[in-house]
C-alpha cells in the first residue's frame, strides 16, 4: 500500500503524521469496500404459517408463528392455532364433530452456527391445547372384541369430549432462508400429559371398544389423566422482515 507522511510543514506532530493513501497503487491491499452483509442477518422476524394444518384429521387448524432472533444463535418462536369445526379431508361426511377450541405453544431454539435463524436448530417446546368435539364410538361392559363370552351387548353412542393437553418437546429442524422467504423443517420427540372427560353418554358406566388394530382416534379420545408420547413433525413457511 501506498502510504506518504507530509513532511513539509513545520508543525510538529506527536501520533499521527498526515496521512495519504494512494488507491491508484495495483498492489494496494487497502480495503476500499463495505462488507457484504448476509442477507438472512439484515432481518431478525418471521412470520410463518403451517400449510399442512389446514388438512389435519385430529386437529384440522389455521396455525400461525412468529419467531423473532434473539442472538446469534438462538431464537423464540410463539404459536397460536385456531381449531375449524371440521377437517376439510373429511368434507363429505354427514357427521358434525362440532370441533372448538385452540393451540399455544412457546419455543426456544439455539442454532448450531453462529447464523440465528438459519440452518441446523435444536429447541425445546412447550405446547398446550384445549379442544371440545363430539364423537361416535361403541362401548360395551367389556372388551368386545376379545372376550369370548360377548353377548352383543355392545352399542354405538355419540358422545362429547372435553381435552387439555400438555406436551414437552425436544426437536430438531433445519431453517433455510431463499430472499426473505423461510422453510422451517422439523421432527422431535417429547412428552404428552393428557386430561381427557367424555359427557352426554348413554351411560358413563361403560367402557370404550377396544378396536382389533392400533388406532390413533381411540388414542386420542380415551377417558382419563395420563401420560403419552408425542411425535411434533411438519413444514413451516414464512416470510422475513
Amino acid at each position: 500500500t501506498g502510504f506518504y507522511i507530509d513532511t513539509k510543514t513545520n508543525k510538529r506532530y506527536t501520533y499521527p503524521k498526515t496521512v495519504y493513501i494512494d488507491f491508484a497503487q495495483k498492489d494496494s491491499s487497502y480495503l476500499t469496500y463495505e462488507p457484504l452483509k448476509e442477507p438472512y442477518n439484515q432481518y431478525s422476524n418471521i412470520f410463518k404459517i403451517t400449510p399442512l394444518k389446514l388438512l389435519g384429521l385430529i386437529n384440522p387448524s389455521i396455525e400461525l408463528s412468529y419467531e423473532r432472533k434473539t442472538g446469534k444463535r438462538f431464537s423464540t418462536q410463539l404459536m397460536a392455532s385456531y381449531l375449524f369445526p371440521k377437517s376439510f379431508v373429511e368434507i363429505g361426511n354427514d357427521f358434525k364433530p362440532e370441533i372448538r377450541g385452540y393451540n399455544l405453544s412457546i419455543e426456544e431454539k439455539f442454532y448450531f452456527k453462529k447464523s440465528a435463524a438459519i440452518g441446523p436448530y435444536l429447541s425445546f417446546e412447550f405446547n398446550y391445547l384445549k379442544r371440545q368435539n363430539r364423537d361416535i364410538w361403541n362401548f360395551g361392559e367389556e372388551d368386545i372384541h376379545w372376550d369370548t363370552t360377548y353377548n352383543f351387548t355392545n352399542y354405538s353412542d355419540t358422545f362429547g369430549i372435553k381435552k387439555q393437553t400438555y406436551s414437552f418437546n425436544l426437536k430438531i429442524g433445519y431453517q433455510l432462508i431463499i430472499k426473505r422467504l423461510s422453510v422451517d423443517v422439523y421432527a422431535g420427540l417429547g412428552l404428552k400429559y393428557r386430561d381427557v372427560e367424555h359427557f352426554d353418554r348413554i351411560n358413563p358406566e361403560d367402557e370404550m371398544g377396544i378396536p382389533r388394530h392400533p388406532n390413533f382416534y381411540y388414542a386420542a379420545n380415551k377417558e382419563g389423566k395420563y401420560w403419552t408420547v408425542s411425535i411434533p413433525l411438519n413444514i413451516r413457511v414464512g416470510w422475513t422482515f
